[in-house]
């Protein structure tokens, strides 16, 4: 397994899997483009979220990943279920499959700027 780093693209990641080819297909729920050219083909997902959110809200990005965890691509959603429901729809993953990243002890004692803890949703 080539684990998931703390952050991709400077945001903290709260959710990711690493996709099997064999189980983990991209579904016609999405259609994703790069430079023109569809992608079909990712190494694993990582839901993250920017510490800079603002307010209660706290937008969560579905990061598509090449195998060094650089990002092919994104999509950006209003919460970290959405984010996992989505790339469920999209990937035929399921949701004990996920690995969630626990909050950092200080993350805990700051109580996360009053932000819900991801790891628990």
């Amino acid at each position: 397994m080539n684990r998931c780093p703390e952050k991709i693209d400077g945001a903290r990641v709260v959710r990711w899997i690493e996709l099997d080819s064999q189980r983990h297909r991209i579904t016609d729920a999405i259609r994703l483009y790069r430079d023109g050219q569809e992608q079909t083909e990712f190494f694993g997902l990582a839901i993250a979220t920017y510490d800079d959110t603002a307010g209660d809200r706290q937008d969560h990005y579905l990061f598509y990943c090449d195998p060094d965890w650089e990002t092919l691509n994104d999509s950006l959603y209003d919460s970290l279920d959405e984010a996992t429901t989505e790339a469920e729809r999209q990937f035929s993953v399921e949701r004990d499959e996920w690995i969630d990243v626990p909050l950092t002890k200080h993350e805990a004692e700051q109580g996360d700027a009053g932000k819900p803890n991801p790891a628990a949703s």
